[in-house]
């Protein structure tokens, strides 16, 4: 979002690596945030 590209790296870059695995956290921490204070 940034307009930088980070180096690649076998860690963070490809699919099912770190940095996918904690988006998928963050997005489900969200995610369970919004339906506890919007129950419907």
């Amino acid at each position: 979002m940034t307009g930088r590209v980070p180096p690649a790296h076998p860690l963070t870059d490809g699919p099912g690596t770190v940095r996918e695995a904690a988006f998928t956290v963050l997005r489900r921490l969200s995610m369970a945030v919004v339906d506890g204070r919007c129950p419907a």
